[in-house]
């Protein structure tokens, strides 16, 4: 009876302590899991983050002033240090699918029963896979998801720090570098196209803008296209004729330009070599000679 009750005494401490070193490095193997499993999701969260596994964003919020409509005319003024050069506001390529158009529409002119400042280009048998960049850095501040023919369409307005707005309608993707602020959007509403803010966004020169474009059920490959210089009123708004016919446009249609001749060399290049894409209006334009 002895001997048992002393192996009892030896064992039950050995026991113990055998317990206490599984416990110990059963602890440390599961907080070294766990360790494992937060690092690969915060990994997975920066990486991802809407933008593809891999890659790191470029978008940075700003907090640059931009221009405001008062409702006659823009107020702002040009970024401090801004480098800019108004005959050449435009820095890089639309699109590197460009030699892919078989179409522009002229800005300033009337396309159905509307009077449109901005131009466009056209795209046919590309089943609506065009690429379009954007061709100077600037900042994405407002934009709108709508119904048009029962696709949804996206619209947005970009700035840059030289006081010209830049304005892209019918892309069907956006680039993964604006789908976070596309998705702060309201949803779309059929023909209801009205901008509304986006928390401003710096994007560069370059930038995919839109991967898809125009109306993939009708097989329609159209993106639209226009450019305002905020700093001053085009020449065509200043006659009584223009301010007759269109006084309810001074917010974009008076600051419309040719954007045509504003493209970096090989896009003009490529860009006026294309036919007018309405039959009705043709080449006939306000704003380009």
């Amino acid at each position: 009876m002895e001997k048992t009750q002393v192996r009892s005494g030896i064992i039950s401490p050995l026991i113990i302590i055998a317990l206490v070193i599984v416990i110990v490095i059963g602890g440390l193997l599961t907080w070294q899991q766990v360790r494992q499993t937060i690092s690969s999701q915060t990994n997975y969260s920066t990486a991802t983050n809407g933008y593809g596994i891999g890659k790191k964003s470029t978008v940075s919020k700003t907090t640059k002033a931009l221009w405001r409509f008062d409702g006659q005319n823009w107020q702002g003024k040009v970024a401090t240090g801004a480098n800019c050069d108004d005959n050449a506001p435009l820095t890089s390529s639309l699109s590197q699918d460009l030699s892919l158009a078989t179409a522009r529409l002229y800005p300033g002119q009337t396309r159905g029963n509307d009077y449109k400042a901005h131009g466009g280009l056209i795209f046919d048998n590309q089943r609506n896979l065009v690429r379009i960049n954007l061709p100077v850095d600037a900042t994405l501040y407002e934009g709108s998801r709508y119904l048009e023919m029962g696709e949804e369409q996206i619209l947005i307005d970009l700035q840059t720090d030289c006081g010209w707005l830049l304005r892209f309608d019918h892309l069907a993707k956006v680039g993964p570098e604006l789908a976070d602020s596309i998705a702060e959007l309201p949803a779309p509403l059929a023909d209801q196209s009205q901008t509304h803010p986006i928390d401003p966004v710096r994007l560069q020169a370059g930038t995919l803008i839109a991967s898809e474009i125009g109306f993939k059920k009708l097989n329609r490959t159209t993106v639209d296209f226009g450019l305002y210089n905020l700093k001053q009123k085009n020449q065509v708004s200043q006659t009584a004729n223009w301010q007759k016919e269109h006084s309810e446009l001074q917010q974009l249609g008076a600051h419309g330009v040719c954007w045509f001749d504003y493209l970096i060399p090989a896009d003009q290049a490529l860009v006026n070599k294309l036919p007018a894409g309405d039959s009705a209006a043709g080449a006939l334009s306000d704003y380009c000679e």
